[in-house]
This record gives C-alpha cells, sequence and structure tokens, in this order.
C-alpha cells in the first residue's frame, strides 16, 4: 500500500464524507438509512466503502476528532480508539503554542 501524509489523504477523504453527509442530510433529511463513506485510510489508492447512517455518522464526528475506516485499515500518525463495523482513528492533537 501507498501510504502518505495522514494530513493529506485521509483528511482530503472525511472533508469529501462530510461534503456528501451533508447533501444528503439536505436532499433526503433521512438520517437512519445506511450510506456509503468513502475509508479514510492512509492508502491514497484505497476505494473501500464505510456503511453508516448519518445519525451514526454524525455521533462519530460529534464525539470524536477522527477518521473512519473500513476494519483492517490504518490512518498514519493516528490511533485505533474504536472498532465496531467501522474502525475509528483519533487524530492527534495540532500542538497549541
Amino acid at each position: 500500500m501507498d501510504y502518505i501524509d495522514t494530513s493529506s489523504t485521509a483528511s482530503a477523504f472525511r472533508r469529501g464524507n462530510e461534503i456528501v453527509a451533508d447533501r444528503i442530510a439536505i436532499v433526503t433529511g433521512d438520517s437512519h438509512s445506511p450510506v456509503a463513506f468513502v475509508c479514510e485510510c492512509s492508502d491514497s489508492a484505497c476505494l473501500e466503502l464505510v456503511h453508516l447512517t448519518l445519525a451514526q455518522y454524525r455521533r462519530l464526528r460529534d464525539t470524536y476528532e477522527c477518521f473512519l475506516t473500513v476494519r483492517g485499515h490504518t490512518v498514519a500518525d493516528a490511533r485505533l480508539d474504536l472498532d465496531a463495523d467501522v474502525s475509528v482513528w483519533r487524530a492527534p492533537r495540532a500542538a497549541h503554542g
């Protein structure tokens, strides 16, 4: 696998997923049907999907500063925090100074 900087690959996938979630919420208003989100792992060639409802997606995003991946995929420089149907990777906190 071709891993590159978390801040570029995983963050780009995360931004894309946030746009998808916002658009689906606007168009359908349905927060309980499964939605396919792109895996936010560090592999820039990954095309696998994470299936969550909008309610699950929002709960994870509101609770964690995280990246969501297919089980078994990883995010560079992040710590695995929760492993269920989706892996949740906590990003390191940005240095304040």
